[in-house]
C-alpha cells in the first residue's frame, strides 16, 4: 500500500468519525471508543491483521497492513501506547460493534471519499 493513499485514507477516516460511529465519540476526542470500528472497516478496505493491546486496563483494537502497524485511534489515550500486537480474532470485534455503526462508517467514509477524489469529473 503506497503510504500517501493510505494517509489520505485515515484522513478520511477521522472526518468519519461521529455518535452514529461510536457511543463513546466526544468531539473534543473523535477518537475516543473508535478503534474496533475503525479497525474492522479498514481490514475490510486493505486486508492485513487485526490487533489488540491493553491500554488502562481495556482492550485497545488497531491493524497490521502490508507489515506496518497501523494505529488510527491512538490519540484519545494521554499515554504512549506500548504495543504488544496481539492477533485479534475478528469475532472479538465484531461482538463489540453494533451492525449500524459499523454501516455508519462505511456510509459516511464512502460519501467522503468520492466527494474529496471526485477531481470535479462528472459523468
Amino acid at each position: 500500500m503506497l503510504h500517501n493513499q493510505l494517509e489520505s485514507i485515515l484522513r478520511v477516516l477521522e472526518a468519519c468519525w461521529s455518535k452514529e460511529t461510536s457511543s463513546n465519540y466526544t468531539p473534543d476526542l473523535p477518537s475516543r471508543g473508535q478503534g474496533a470500528v475503525t479497525a474492522l472497516f479498514l481490514q475490510d478496505l486493505l486486508g492485513g491483521e487485526l490487533l489488540r493491546t491493553r491500554v488502562d486496563q481495556e482492550w485497545h483494537y488497531y491493524n497490521r497492513i502490508d507489515g506496518d502497524r497501523v494505529d488510527c485511534t491512538a490519540t484519545q489515550y494521554t499515554e504512549r501506547v506500548v504495543y504488544a500486537d496481539e492477533r485479534c480474532p475478528r469475532t472479538e470485534l465484531e461482538a463489540l460493534v453494533k451492525p449500524e455503526e459499523s454501516m455508519a462508517l462505511r456510509r459516511e467514509f464512502f460519501h467522503r471519499w468520492l466527494e474529496t477524489n471526485s477531481n470535479g469529473v462528472s459523468s
